[in-house]
């Protein structure tokens, strides 16, 4: 395709496409690897569970949709990592698979207004995952309540998270710190949503 030649003509770009696909598989992976069937939902993640149970699409085909739909940025990615994580040491409980699906989508919306200037609003994550808005907008707050309001990330933490996902896809390497790396400014002007993409269940 035309898109194709034009990214191949540009070897920077093309680096840079492939580090941010390589990113995403990464924490992909890492969030896959957290659901534990059978498990209980806690209290904390009540709000993310979805009604229906475990969700029909997998939870990577469900994050590569929304990464698409969103055009989600390597700076969005590493911030999203960054409140997961902060979510993950407060609750200290097993994920089932039915909370997954929302509660990424919830990082997701937090991560695009902490990381970008401009964003989509939570209506159009709405109409793109099949989701009332005003369930979107309780994930939403439940996760802020769970984060403590705590969005800033700082340079130290930027590095550690991107250097390890960087790592990863080549030796599976365990998050460790690496030199300081000022996080990039991703801007963008948002777009009309594109067609709806799943319905994660209602």
């Amino acid at each position: 395709s035309k898109a194709t030649v034009s990214v191949l003509n540009c070897p920077q770009r093309f680096a840079q496409t492939m580090a941010e696909c390589l990113i995403f598989d990464s924490v992909v992976s890492i969030v896959s690897s957290l659901a534990v069937d059978d498990a209980p939902v806690p209290e904390a993640f009540q709000t993310f569970a979805a009604p229906g149970g475990r969700p029909a699409m997998p939870f990577a085909h469900f994050a590569a949709a929304l990464r698409r739909a969103a055009e989600t940025a390597e700076p969005v990615l590493v911030v999203q990592v960054v409140l997961l994580e902060r979510v993950l040491k407060k609750v200290k409980a097993a994920v089932p698979p039915c909370v997954v699906h929302r509660l990424w989508l919830a990082s997701l919306i937090l991560a695009e207004k902490a990381a970008q200037d401009i964003c989509f609003p939570n209506a159009d994550f709405a109409k793109l995952c099949g989701i009332p808005v005003a369930h979107v907008n309780a994930m939403e707050r439940a996760f802020v309540d769970l984060i403590d309001w705590e969005f800033h990330v700082s340079e130290e933490e930027y590095a550690r998270v991107s250097g390890a996902l960087r790592d990863i896809p080549a030796a599976a390497a365990p998050l460790a710190p690496r030199a300081p790396q000022p996080p990039a400014q991703a801007r963008r002007t948002p777009r009309a949503p594109r067609c709806p993409v799943v319905v994660v269940g209602e």
